[in-house]
């Protein structure tokens, strides 16, 4: 019996010396460091239809136990953009779970800032849903596609916007896209009574334009048609002319001088407000005022972006 009991005292001191042994090793051979990452560049050039795998050309990631560990590279986040730059967050992964973090600068080959389309003016008859001024406006991306549904818009230069109240109404509309890059610009919109004798009306080619810096520009090459004085007219080839005759010089290829003036309408008859400068960057609002025989004043807006 005493033999025993030496022997499971025995037994249990080598189990409790294995055990401490054990946690020695352990604590001697333990990997405590995540990864290293390695890029041949700070900087990754990209396009905006590139997967978040490009970013990882050129990183590895080394591993002191598990060697190379690159295939855990895994893009964690973006910031917003600046300019046509942002920052990848990269981190790398080893079998224990530890984590090596680095940043990388992503710069975009391609990148343009969110680009609106505008069908028609803004222009609204009186008692409508202040909603209703967007229906014509809408907005693309070239990394999100379709933001439409971001547009948003506000009271600018502290005007209140009155949808019962005839008159011209400035209000700043913006979008976002997912990179944080906002695009804005202030238009006027119209408010018009529909009983209102005689009133004007214009249509134009576009009523949102982007021209390159330095490019050349000439209001009346948007102005489509005309409505004064309870006659039509369409421009053709620079003149307006009644409408009713522009299908017949279009099929004979007619001058339309030849029509007489009786069936024109004096373009210098129509005062144009045209600040763009196409040398400067930035949105621009061109307007078209007519006046009616009898006195009835109405204007249209084109907006104009100069692009760098």
């Amino acid at each position: 019996m005493r033999l025993l009991k030496l022997f499971s005292v025995c037994f249990t001191a080598v189990a409790v010396a294995l055990f401490a042994l054990t946690l020695l090793l352990r604590a001697f051979v333990r990997d405590t460091e995540g990864p290293t990452i390695s890029m041949n560049s700070d900087v990754v050039e990209i396009s905006v239809g590139d997967a978040d795998d490009s970013i990882l050309a050129g990183v590895t990631a080394m591993d002191a136990r598990d060697g190379d560990v690159t295939a855990s590279l895994v893009v964690e986040s973006l910031s917003n953009l600046v300019g046509d730059e942002r920052i990848a967050n990269i981190a790398a992964f080893d079998s224990d779970n530890h984590v090596t973090k680095v940043t990388r600068t992503v710069r975009y080959t391609d990148y343009t800032s969110p680009r609106f389309t505008l069908t028609d003016p803004f222009t609204l008859p009186v008692g409508s849903k202040s909603t209703a001024m967007t229906k014509n406006l809408t907005a693309t991306d070239c990394i999100d596609g379709d933001i439409t549904g971001r547009i948003s818009r506000a009271n600018a230069e502290g005007s209140t916007f009155n949808s019962s109240v005839p008159g011209y109404y400035p209000v700043e509309f913006s979008v976002s896209n997912s990179a944080g890059d906002v695009e804005s610009f202030v238009a006027s919109v119209e408010v018009y009574d529909s009983s209102t004798v005689d009133l004007p009306a214009f249509a134009l080619t576009d009523a949102l334009i982007y021209l390159p810096q330095g490019s050349s520009f000439e209001p009346l090459d948007y102005l489509r048609a005309l409505s004064v004085d309870s006659v039509s007219y369409r421009m053709y080839q620079g003149v307006l002319v009644r409408s009713t005759l522009v299908s017949q010089l279009e099929r004979e290829g007619g001058d339309p001088n030849t029509v007489g003036s009786a069936n024109l309408y004096d373009t210098s008859l129509i005062t144009i407000n045209n600040p763009v400068d196409t040398s400067a960057p930035g949105w621009y609002e061109v307007s078209y005022t007519v006046t009616s025989a009898t006195g009835t004043e109405r204007s249209a807006f084109l907006l104009v972006r100069v692009e760098e």
